[in-house]
């Protein structure tokens, strides 16, 4: 009698596609592979992505290209119908990237009108002499002169890109708050990092559950055990991840 054909088990998506409640889909023993291929996919993303595109602009290969090579290298995720915990961390990575992207474009661009404004206002005492002198020729009967068609077009932008000064005092908090951000992250992954067992692969769960800076690890090492321990739950750590981050908590 001809053995019974394996039955492979297909995980179908759950309905809540594109936000973190995803995750919890995500069967309890493959927890930790999904978290080692979260770094690998950040650590390819770039090159294989379109950056300039978003997810449903990007061409077909693009898209089958990384889910293949996150497969190759985590084949537990192939039981999945359409691999969609790959596809589904690859798309909310490729939009952190464009907004981090664009943010940065911002900042450069702010800087480079804050640089023309104050060419602009440097350059004022040398405009009011020009026009004091063209005063002069004028009272003494000599024809006015008249500027250079390229001059006018330098002032004409200069004007217009130099930004108000509500806009700078705005572009200045923003850029606090981008640097603000940046920094954080940076010192939940030193947290992380400094731990025994080396969490920073976690910083991703941290960030987006509001654990963004130091001070923010330090109000929540105040709390009582059984409150951090609900909360690192709802992060999806697991019992060993809970006890090293309390324990790192404990000395922060």
């Amino acid at each position: 009698m001809p053995a019974p054909a394996q039955v492979i088990r297909v995980i179908p998506p759950p309905r809540h596609r594109w936000n973190n409640r995803y995750v919890r889909y995500i069967l309890e023993d493959d927890r930790m592979e999904f978290e080692y291929a979260k770094m690998f996919i950040r650590a390819n993303a770039p090159r294989v992505l379109d950056l300039g595109r978003t997810w449903t602009q990007q061409q077909a290969g693009a898209i089958e290209g990384i889910a293949q090579l996150v497969l190759a290298k985590f084949p537990t995720f192939e039981k999945y119908e359409d691999h969609w915990p790959v596809l589904y961390y690859a798309r909310q990575h490729l939009h952190t990237l464009r907004w981090r992207s664009k943010r940065r474009r911002e900042t450069r661009c702010c800087q480079c009108g804050l640089q023309r404004t104050a060419t602009q206002q440097g350059s004022a005492p040398a405009l009011s002499q020009s026009s004091t002198s063209a005063s002069t020729l004028v009272a003494s009967g000599s024809e006015h002169p008249r500027p250079s068609q390229a001059s006018v077009s330098h002032n004409t932008r200069s004007q217009r890109a130099a930004p108000s000064e509500g806009r700078r005092h705005e572009v200045s908090r923003s850029n606090d708050a981008y640097e603000r951000l940046t920094q954080g992250e940076q010192e939940v992954q030193d947290f992380l990092r400094a731990l025994p067992a080396r969490l920073d692969a976690l910083l991703h769960k941290f960030c987006v559950n509001g654990i963004t800076s130091k001070s923010r690890l330090r109000v929540m090492a105040r709390w009582r055990y059984a409150k951090k321990n609900n909360f690192l739950k709802k992060l999806l750590l697991d019992r060993f991840e809970r006890e090293v981050v309390i324990d790192g908590l404990a000395n922060i």
